[in-house]
């Protein structure tokens, strides 16, 4: 890539792969913006749909249950390219099975597939809806040239809760209150450690272990360097930079005795629904484990307050909230605004479409009416 030296390459897989100092992926990867404008902006560039089809068969002909299946053909669409991180592809296989690939930007390790896979059947043998893995592949290459990892799921045939929304508005509270549900039943697997979980231990073990002692390590994760990012754009100042450091260092709000998987994404575009508008879950590779609250605190940044009503309503026919959860919301989507208006920040500084200036208008409401809720 002329733009990005292959030393610089390596050095950004290596520092990707570790999660110990990230709260939220996308966020805390170690990437200048230009960086990730080409790595992620410019993923389908870099390589064709033939080529995806040959990579896939070559994987699944080395892949002993499945060496008789060959991809048949491949299509994308507007729900499949929603996402910022992954090349998303449908391919049709030649059992007559469609399968959704997810494939990491050329060049990229992804190291977290090997979680993304073992969160998913691990969902999916507590009976829980969500897409189900077919298999995962590491590039095992020793040139970043030749780098590009990749997850296949089978197809939820349906359509995305977000799209389906748009065409049937009057379908929203009903797959609010469904997402809430599902989102609870989530909730109900425990997990062993706190935060992201160890890929390594993934892959070999089939069990996901969280890399932090606490949950608060996993929320102080990062942090300076996010408030740092947010004071230098002037959307807070140094004392309500050091204000909120010492709240979230300090508050027992934070504390949880039991994690949980978490999803930490499950809004509209990361739902399908079947033909019976059953709810199923994908795209885990921002899941972690942690308090519950947390998840509900992520997801009510990206909708209106009327929203949350409708997903607690769903949530709390399956799972009770705690007392006095309305406290852990609040510092959870403080910690959580922080993260969003840090990667907002630095999105502007390459995209300055209306869209992302008014995400940075709705951040910043945001974040003023957390600290305001802590009077920092």
């Amino acid at each position: 890539m002329n733009d990005i030296t292959d030393e610089r390459l390596l050095e950004i897989n290596k520092k990707t792969l570790d999660r110990s100092n990230m709260f939220y992926w996308q966020t805390d990867k170690p990437l200048t913006m230009q960086e990730t404008s080409i790595l992620f902006g410019d993923r389908y560039k870099t390589i064709s749909d033939d080529q995806l089809i040959e990579i896939l068969n070559r994987a699944l002909y080395q892949n002993e249950q499945l060496k008789e299946i060959k991809a048949v053909s491949i299509s994308g669409s507007e729900s499949l390219d929603i996402g910022s991180v992954n090349l998303n592809r449908k391919f049709k296989l030649s059992n007559n099975i469609n399968v959704i690939g997810r494939f990491h930007p050329k060049f990229l390790h992804n190291g977290y597939f090997n979680v993304e896979v073992t969160a998913a059947n691990l969902v999916l043998n507590n009976k829980i809806r969500c897409a189900k893995p077919v298999i995962v592949q590491y590039s095992n290459s020793n040139s970043v040239q030749d780098n590009l990892d990749f997850i296949l799921f089978e197809m939820i045939p349906g359509d995305n809760m977000k799209f389906h929304i748009a065409k049937n508005p009057d379908d929203e509270k009903m797959l609010v209150n469904a997402a809430g549900s599902l989102m609870a039943n989530i909730h109900s697997i425990n997990v062993d450690g706190y935060g992201f979980f160890d890929n390594k231990i993934a892959g070999e073990r089939n069990v996901l272990i969280g890399i932090h002692d606490s949950y608060r390590d996993h929320c102080l994760a990062g942090l300076d360097s996010n408030l740092k990012t947010i004071v230098e754009g002037q959307y807070i100042d140094q004392k309500q930079a050091n204000n909120i450091s010492q709240l979230l260092e300090s508050s027992d709000l934070i504390d949880c005795e039991q994690p949980v998987l978490i999803h930490n994404d499950l809004a509209d575009w990361n739902i399908m629904l079947d033909d019976k508008n059953n709810c199923y879950a994908i795209d885990w590779d921002e899941c972690h484990g942690g308090d519950p609250i947390a998840d509900i605190a992520c997801w009510s940044l990206f909708f209106p307050q009327n929203r949350l009503s409708m997903l607690i309503d769903g949530y709390k026919d399956v799972r009770e909230l705690p007392y006095g959860y309305l406290d852990k919301l609040h510092i959870y989507k403080l910690r959580y605004v922080v993260s969003k208006m840090t990667l907002r920040h630095k999105k502007i500084s390459y995209d300055q479409s209306d869209l992302m200036k008014g995400l940075i208008r709705s951040g910043l409401e945001a974040l003023d009416a957390e600290c305001s809720y802590f009077k920092l």
